[in-house]
């Protein structure tokens, strides 16, 4: 949705990273249907906000990052959690590149911010 924003505002397409949080629920809980992110937050009893706006669904996207960390063995590091995820992926990239399915590319070296 971002990219598409900014795009159909005339605004370059700034090269933001993320991790998919759909990606990850999907990985730790594939039994967990349907996939929305109301779905995916109830299944894992993350309090719901207002939907379907930027910031609300930013900060449940990522509690449910932090409820996946803490279902990860406890010996697992960051590279586990983007290698669960797919990798770590830019804004600047081609929608197509973006795929939430278990096929994902494998995780690029983790950039932690200092």
């Amino acid at each position: 949705f971002l990219r598409s924003e900014i795009r159909r505002n005339d605004m370059a397409v700034p090269h933001l990273q993320f991790l998919d949080s759909m990606t990850i629920a999907r990985r730790l809980m594939p039994d967990a249907k349907p996939w929305g992110l109301d779905d995916v937050a109830r299944v894992l009893k993350v309090e719901p906000m207002r939907k379907h706006r930027g910031l609300d669904d930013s900060m449940v996207a990522a509690q449910i990052i932090r409820e996946a960390i803490t279902r990860l063995p406890s010996d697992s590091t960051i590279t586990d959690l983007i290698r669960l995820a797919g990798g770590i992926l830019a804004l600047d990239q081609p929608a197509s590149v973006h795929s939430s399915e278990p096929e994902s590319p494998p995780a690029s070296k983790p950039q932690i911010p200092r």
